[in-house]
This record gives C-alpha cells, structure tokens and sequence, in this order.
C-alpha cells in the first residue's frame, strides 16, 4: 500500500491499527480508487489473490480486474455510479488474475464520500461456489434415488413363505393383489440355480448370518429380472425360530449390460477366431465345431446344432453340444417334414421360439426334450443353395436377445460379426462449506496482540470460538496457548513466534484446535496474522481468526469422494458430460481433451457448442431426438452419430445419457458418456470387406482346381498317372495361392510366383533354373496361370528336356516390349545342354495346356519350339492384362 495512501489512514492510532488489520486480512483484496477508477490502494491480501504487486497496478484502472465480457459490457463503470449513489454495491461475478486466469468473487465497493473515492474488497470464492454446486447436484441425485428406490422389502415365517411384501417391492414385483401370492413358498419365484441359493441364504440366516445371492425371478406378469437379495434373521421375543427379513434389489439392467458387455466381447472373439480359421484354410466343419465349444463356454448356450443335407435330401446331424446321446441317435437322421430344423429346411426361414418348456406351439413341443426356454435355427444359404441349418438353445434363457439373433445370423451367412462394448462413469467435484467475509462477516474474530505491553485483545467472535464470557480478559499463555489442543499447542507457539522474529516471514497462517473450558467441545480454528514493525522491532501482532471445523470435517468427506471419483473418471476413455438444462451449462471431463484434441480454451460450456460439434447430416436426428427426450417422461437417451475432432476430422460415437428430473418431473440435467467408436466402425467395414474378397478367391481357385481336374482325367492313362499329374499340378496351384497370401493377396512379383512354381524342380547343388528380368507386379489370375504353365514346361524338361540330364538347365528370361499399341511381357523359356529335341508326334493335355489354356487366361499367345538343343517356349502377352487386378461381383 503506499505510503500517502497510509498517511491518510494513520491520522491516529486507531486508523494505525485499521491499517495493520485491513493488511493482515489476506484473504480479502482491499483496494482504493479515486474518483476516475485508477487503483490507488492495493494490500498485501490483493497480490496474494490477484497476483500483481502493487507497483504493477498503481495508477491502472480498476477494469483490468474485470472479465472482458464484464468491460465491454460497461459493469466497471456502473458500479461505481451505483456506489455513488447508494453508498455501497455488493455481488458475486467472475474477475481476472495476473496471467488472465478467473476466479469467482464476492465483493463490495464502497464510495467513500471524504476524498470522493471507492473502496472495493474482493473474496476468492470460486473453490465455494464449486462445492455449492456440487452440493446441489448431491442432494438432487440423493432426493431422485430415494424417490425412485424400487427395492422389494419382505417378510418370510420361518418355514419361508410369505407373509409381508412392501408397496415398493409389489409395485417391482408387478403384484396387483399381494392375498393371491401371500403365503407362497418363497424360493419357488426362483429359478434355475436360485431355489437352491434362496434355501442356502434363509438356512444361513436362521442361524444368525446373512443369505446373500444372486438369482433370477419371474415377476407375478411372467417379466424374468435379476435381483441382488438379503436374507437377514428376524428374532422371536421367546427365543424360538424368528421370521426372515429379504431384501431383493433389481439389478436386471446393470446384470443385463454386464452380460451383454462379456457376450458382446466373447462374440468378437469367436468370429474373429472363425474368420482367421477360414482364411487359413480349415475345414468348415471343424471351424463351427470349435465355436459350438467356445459358444457354450462363453455366450452360455447350452445347445447348438449343424446339420447338413443328404443327397436324398434328408437332413444328417453333423456336429452338436449339449445333447444327450439318446437325443443325438433321434437326431443323428432327419427326413424331410421332421423337425424344427428340416421345417427350416422346407421353408429356407429362420426360426426363433421363446419360453418353449411353457409353450404349447407346435414347433416349441418339438423341442421341449432338448431342455431349453429359448431355441433359434437358421438356414445356411449361400447363392440360392441350401447348405444346412444352425441351431442354438438356451436352457436359462426364455428368450434371446436381438443381439444373440443378430449374432446367429451373422454366423450363418458372413461367419463373423462385431458388436460393441459399454462402459462410463460420470465425474463428481469436491465441495465446501460457504464462507463469508472476514471484517464484515459474523463468523469472522480479530485479534490484537500489543507486544510492548502483553495486552491481548480479542472481539466478541474471537472469544466466543475459544469459549470465553463477558468482559472476561484474554492472555497469550493464559487463554490462548492453554485453550489449544495439546498436539497443536507447540505448532502454533513457534508460528507465532517466527511471525514476530524481527528476522522473520513476519505473517502467519496456521490451523489448530481450541478446546472449550467450560464444554470440553473441541473445534477447529484458522487463524491469520501480520506482524507490525517499527524501527526494526516487532511491536504488534494483528489478526483474524475464524471456524473452520465443518469445514475440516468436510474435507475429510471430500478427500474420499474426490479419490473414489477421481479413479472412476481416469479408468475410462469415455468423454463424461453434464448438462444443466435450466442453465444451459455443460461440463465435461478430461477425456473431450485426449480423445477428441480439444485443449480447454476451445471447449465452450453450452450445449450449443455440442450440437455444433454434430456432423451436419446428424444434427437434426440428434436434436429431435434429444427434443423428444426432454418433453417425454424417457429417463434414458442412447444415439449413434459423428462429433468433430478439433483437426476437423469426424468420430463415430455412441453417446448415452440419464436424464434428471425435478420432484414435479421437469427435466433439469443430462448425464452422459460420449464412446468413441471409430475403430469399430472401420473393422467392421473391413470385415465386410474381407467376407466379399474371400468368398471371390474362393470362386476363383474352386473353378481353377475344376478345370485343372477335368482336363487331366480326360487325356490321363491310368488313374495313378492321372493322380500324380493332378496332384502336381494343384500343388503348384497352391504354391501360387501362398504367393499370393504372403503378399497383398490381390498381386505378387513375377519373380516371386516363377521362382516359386520352379522350387520343387530345382537342384540347390546347382543353379539348374536361370531367372533374369524387370520387376512385375502380377495379378492374381496372370500369377495362378503362370504358376501352372511353367510347372508343365518344367515338367516335361525333366522328363524329355534339358532336366533329365546332369548338366542340362533352363534359361528364363523376360522383357518389357513397346509396340506400337499396348505394351506387353514377353517371356522366353529356353532349356540347354540336354539330349537331341525331337518333336511329339501328337500334343497330350500338357502341351496343350500351356498353348491355349494358359496363354488364354493372361490374353496373350504361346509359340513352342522343338529346337534340336532344346525347347524354347516365348510367351506374349499384353502388360495390362498380366497387371490390372480383376473386378467381379461378389
């Protein structure tokens, strides 16, 4: 503060003393301005809140300390007319720190009519105004939870049957008339497993303990939920066996989404685990029976069936779990009309049945020995031609889900699905209790401590928080000192005195406990002080102390509650939101930044800036969507659409949210969880993707092997030449198709598929084969039929050629030729150093081959020379036919 500024004050010793007190109240920014709004006062309570020093702010105006919305919209300037006025204006607002940062204060500014200035004080309150929020969140979800509390409260005798059941618990129970069930066995209601829990619970009750168990349970409507349940002893006044109490929670939706989240994740294993059989290569057959396994072990299906037509077209049991013997014998032959499965047959339709062991339809009848609830069979259809039937049944089940449907259909036709996962947690923030201003408050004391005469004086509060009376007199060792905690009582003695230390800090800051003498009540108290100097020694200590045990006890609450929330909101990717609807404010957690770019200063906290951040073509379904939400009584939100990252790329989320209503039903918050699901967009893609270049390369080889086998049975001798050409010569169609796979799977390097297709002939003792030429990239048909027409003519050298003798070996030579039209391969074999060539009298299957066949799948000629020093065989062909993949419909 300077020093003309002082001299005003410290016209006498009182205002000396004023003085001291305004500069020991650090937790207030006391400034003066003069009549214009310049700063011409700043105390040590205003650097330490807002930052500047005071030669940093003397002579600015008083609008830096205002947010820039705040001065444009001219609040500086009315205030101070409104203080002229009035005398004094009071209010909460955001102001500014050193380094632009905000804070929320409570304030005043004075007018201070001797000298036609303001006086302003400003209170930090943004850690308050926090904790008021977050107390009005608490208390609001605290009052819907109690309101919406659905738990079934009973009464068992203690043979366990009903005798009392809760509005609440018949209103969960969905029970019109509780007489109709009043008296009924209670383990009965569960199901499976659940009789046997609910009987082992009310056995360990009875002998003191707690039952507690998980199990199913039909509603008195038929509706299957999951229920969380307590089974506690209720005991008799004359000692006997008392009566039970349960308590049954809902927990269907939290146990249906854990289901859902482990068979969604145990889906994806299994198709992906499929699909990679697939492309390896393995059989069918074997690949559905390892899912049947990993089905029943992980998706709880405790049947599954695949059966495959005859050539008489009755239907043959080809895998199965789950099924007894007995069942499988009946099953192991099914003529048409038989069966659920052969109806699927006939019809080509699937077929899903639900509460089976209760139906009395035709088809559930057919299936009742099987043991299952729920049961669903699809046809096996691929381009029109009926290849079998899967089956699936549940025993525990009544019925599946859409998701278990989408799943078995999946299989059916693609073989392979990918589903979703859940996951979200909502971030809470810490809170405090509400304090006021430290002269003008009423739970605020100040202290003097005249160190030149020992006279301690203490105001009304300051005694009232250490217990005393009256007029009564107050002394440092006496009242203050005796009156701590004795563990705090050293700690706050040398505080005090390194604060008075003419060498010291000279101020203090420090938190105790003071012990009433009359109530023995203890409470805890902050006090701080500034030390006041003159000449080098300190003769007086000013200060103010205040009570701040609800305070430390709510911290210690807050501690907990910002840990446990702190952990929820770190394991989880997703973006965590809060909407106030009636303020229109939406918070969200750190993860808007990490997963979606944003650095906080771009995040606007409106939900204007959310629906802003929806793709163009999205907005409007969200919107309504959200519109029908709000205006409906839904209490859940769920919605798929694309958000904008901060580089302006787009995110596939699913975003879901609960909706928060007033006691009278008004909407006034959203929460909800924003899931990235970019990368499961895009696998899915790919593995559609991958499904049509699959079932297109199996197309291809399947025709290939078809033409290749009838060719060589025509034109064979016997049968064992005929299996030793046509083993060779799928080998080497194989050899091509591991070319392929290793590469891109759509092309490979000429040199890579000759080089290939020539191994089984080669010597690795000498370099019988001599491949030179330019790099070529090859399609996957040009690769297949060169694969082959090489392998014949390698063949036929080691026979009749230059391969038959030591010495002999292959030249294989190609080029880049540019005519005058399209460029094209030209491709040279040509075979030295074996016995005299003389020409075949005929031209068998092979020679034909590689003239016509071979030569026509690349769309280029074959010319075959008998040269007496060996064979020479040049293939031309066009380049684009050898190198552009091939398109066809899948």
């Amino acid at each position: 503060m300077p020093t003309r500024f002082l001299r005003q004050l410290a016209t006498s010793d009182r205002e000396r003393v004023l003085e001291s007190m305004l500069e020991s109240a650090m937790d207030y920014a006391i400034i003066t301005l003069d009549s214009g709004g310049l700063i011409t006062g700043w105390t040590g309570g205003a650097e330490e809140i807002l930052g500047w020093g005071e030669a940093e702010v003397l002579g600015r105006h008083a609008d830096l300390l205002f947010t820039t919305d705040d001065r444009a919209a001219g609040i500086p300037g009315s205030e101070m007319a409104r203080a002229r006025r009035t005398g004094k204006v009071t209010g909460e607002r955001w102001h500014i720190r050193k380094g632009g940062s905000r804070f929320w204060a409570d304030g005043s500014l004075r007018h201070l009519v001797d000298g036609d200035a303001y006086l302003k004080i400003l209170r930090d309150r943004t850690a308050q105004r926090e904790r008021d929020e977050a107390t009005r969140d608490s208390e609001a979800f605290l009052r819907s939870v109690l309101e919406s509390s659905g738990d079934c409260i009973k009464v068992l005798d203690p043979d366990g049957r009903l005798e009392f059941m809760s509005p609440g618990g018949q209103r969960v129970m969905e029970v019109d008339d509780f007489c109709s069930i009043q008296g009924s066995y209670w383990p009965d209601f569960w199901q499976g497993e659940g009789r046997a829990a609910a009987e082992a619970a009310m056995a360990l009750a009875h002998k003191g303990g707690v039952g507690h168990f998980l199990g199913v349970a039909r509603t008195a409507k038929g509706s299957s939920r999951w229920w969380d349940v307590q089974v506690t002893h209720i005991p008799a006044p004359d000692g006997a066996s008392g009566k039970l109490l349960s308590i049954s929670r809902d927990i269907s939706q939290d146990r249906n989404r854990q289901l859902a989240i482990h068979a969604q994740n145990a889906r994806l294993t299994l198709l992906s685990d499929m699909a990679s059989q697939l492309i390896g290569g393995h059989d069918p057959d074997t690949v559905l029976e390892t899912l049947f396994q990993g089905a029943a072990a992980h998706l709880g299906l405790d049947v599954c069936l695949h059966l495959t037509p005859d050539a008489r077209g009755a239907l043959r049991l080809q895998s199965c779990v789950g099924i007894e013997p007995g069942e499988a014998a009946r099953l192991a032959r099914l003529d048409p009309g038989e069966t659920i499965c052969a109806w699927v047959a006939q019809t080509r339709q699937p077929l899903y049945l639900q509460d089976v062991q209760v139906s009395q339809e035709a088809h559930a009848r057919e299936v009742q020995g099987l043991g299952v609830q729920a049961y669903a069979c699809n046809p096996l259809i691929a381009n029109g031609q009926f290849l079998g039937t899967l089956a699936f049944g549940s025993r525990n089940r009544v019925a599946f889900s859409e998701e278990d449907l989408a799943f078995f259909r999946t299989i059916s036709t693609y073989v392979a699905v990918i589903k979703e996962r859940m996951g979200a947690e909502i971030e809470l923030r810490e809170t405090e209790a509400r304090l006021r201003l430290a002269v003008e408050a009423t739970d605020i004391g100040i202290f003097d401590h005249d160190l030149t005469t020992g006279v301690l004086r203490w105001d009304a509060r300051t005694k009232e928080l250490f217990g005393l009376r009256g007029e009564t007199e107050a002394s440092y060792e006496g009242t203050f000192l005796a009156g701590l905690h004795p563990n705090d009582r050293g700690a706050a003695d040398r505080a005090v005195q390194d604060a008075v230390d003419p060498a010291g800090p000279g101020v203090f800051d420090i938190e105790f406990r003071a012990i009433g003498p009359s109530t023995g009540s203890t409470r805890w108290i902050a006090a701080r002080g500034r030390a006041v100097r003159e000449h080098g020694h300190t003769i007086r200590l000013i200060g103010t102390v205040r009570d701040i045990t609800e305070k430390r006890q709510a911290d210690e609450v807050l501690r907990s509650t910002v840990e446990r929330h702190r952990l929820v909101t770190q394991a989880t990717n997703d973006a965590i939101w809060d909407w106030d609807l009636v303020a229109n404010h939406v918070l969200w957690n750190e993860a808007l930044c990490t997963a979606y770019g944003y650095s906080p200063d771009e995040i606007a906290a409106t939900g204007e800036w959310w629906i802003d951040h929806i793709h163009p073509d999205d907005r409007e379904r969200v919107e309504r969507d959200i519109r029908a939400v709000i205006t409906d009584s839904a209490s859940e939100w769920s919605h798929e659409y694309r958000f904008r990252r901060a580089s302006g790329q787009y995110a596939d989320v699913l975003d879901r949210s609960y909706m928060v209503r007033s006691p009278t039903g008004t909407p006034v918050r959203m929460i909800g969880a924003m899931l990235d699901i970019t990368d499961r967009k895009r696998a899915e893609q790919q593995l559609r993707l991958l499904h049509r270049e699959l079932g297109h390369r199996l197309k291809n080889v399947l025709t290939m092997a078809q033409a290749i086998a009838t060719q060589t049975l025509r034109n064979a001798e016997s049968m064992e030449a005929a299996q030793d050409k046509l083993a060779a010569r799928l080998v080497t169609m194989g050899r091509a198709q591991d070319v392929l796979i290793a590469g891109t799977a759509e092309e490979a390097d000429i040199l890579t598929v000759l080089a290939s297709a020539l191994e089984p002939h080669d010597d690795p003792h000498s370099e019988r084969f001599r491949l030179q030429g330019p790099k070529v990239r090859l399609n996957a048909s040009a690769a297949l039929s060169l694969s082959l027409l090489v392998h014949e003519l390698a063949t036929n050298a080691l026979k009749y050629g230059a391969l038959s003798a030591p010495q002999g070996y292959v030249e294989l030579n190609w080029a880049l030729t540019d005519n005058d039209q399209d460029p094209c391969l030209v491709l040279s074999w040509s075979e030295h150093g074996g016995p005299l060539v003389v020409a075949p009298s005929r031209k068998g299957f092979g020679t034909r081959l590689i003239t016509r066949g071979l030569a026509g799948d690349v769309g280029g000629n074959v010319r075959l020379d008998y040269a007496p020093t060996g064979v020479i065989c040049t293939l031309t062909a066009p380049l684009a036919g050898l190198t552009e993949p091939h398109r066809t419909e899948s």
